[in-house]
């Protein structure tokens, strides 16, 4: 639960001509305007869907981490009320 307290540093991931060329050649596509726009356009989409994944995945270990507070909280009032 290391989001709780203690974010981690944010990873933008931004695209670089290298990943796009990377991109391009792995699928054995021509540089072309078309192509290069084309793999920029799909590469972020797969980065916007990997940071709503990261967020999801930071939400449910804050809620978690909310979820284990509100227990010992409640837990602390229910000994002290014996």
């Amino acid at each position: 639960m290391g989001t709780l307290l203690k974010q981690t540093e944010r990873d933008y991931a931004l695209l670089s001509k290298d990943t796009v060329t990377q991109f391009l050649s792995s699928y054995r596509l021509d540089q072309t305007d078309e192509n290069t726009l084309k793999a920029i356009e799909l590469l972020e989409y797969e980065r916007r869907t990997n940071f709503m994944i990261n967020n999801g995945d930071r939400w449910d270990e804050q809620m978690a981490g909310f979820g284990k507070i509100l227990i010992e909280i409640k837990d602390a009032i229910s000994e002290g009320s014996e």
